[in-house]
């Protein structure tokens, strides 16, 4: 009796798992960042000191450096200071690294401001200018996720050119 019940346990486990209906669920996070840098990250000090200078200025939750790309995940809302990070990067003292490209993927609202369409994140009330040929599809207030390449990173509201743009909650 005893192991008859083992067995229909073992075998109900089994079943589930192969089912797939226990899974860990993972959240897409609030926003991903990438960079591409380019110079020496031949040595653990240099891939250091690129980890430091992410993790002091965006106070990313997960940071990873695969070659000379470095992507930061951001699993909480917070500001993006995409300008802070690169300038941070490229005036490293001791390191010299350039941004070569830095994309994003972050999800907002459409609004549109003197004739200019932006994401807006409800979150943090950063602005990023979209352009793209599938923006002006999208009504103001839509909520979509948006990945894309970042220009004029130094300006107050970078560029987001858009390479992807769904609306939120949809696939």
């Amino acid at each position: 009796m005893k192991k008859t019940i083992l067995a229909a346990l073992l075998t109900a486990g089994l079943a589930i798992q192969a089912d797939g209906e226990i899974k860990k669920h993972e959240t897409a996070p609030f926003a991903l960042l990438s960079l591409k840098l380019e110079g020496c990250a031949s040595c653990e000090g240099c891939r250091t000191a690129m980890r430091q200078v992410v993790q002091g200025e965006a106070k990313a939750s997960r940071i990873k450096l695969n070659g000379m790309t470095l992507t930061a995940a951001f699993d909480q809302a917070a500001q993006l200071p995409i300008g802070r990070i690169a300038k941070s990067l490229e005036a490293s003292a001791s390191h010299r690294f350039s941004v070569e490209k830095i994309q994003l993927s972050v999800s907002g609202t459409k609004v549109t401001e003197n004739n200019h369409s932006y994401l807006k994140i409800p979150q943090t009330g950063q602005l990023f200018e979209l352009s793209g040929n599938d923006v002006g599809s999208y009504e103001d207030g839509s909520s979509l996720t948006v990945s894309g390449m970042v220009r004029n990173w130094q300006a107050s509201s970078p560029l987001l050119e858009v390479t992807k743009i769904k609306k939120a909650g949809i696939n």
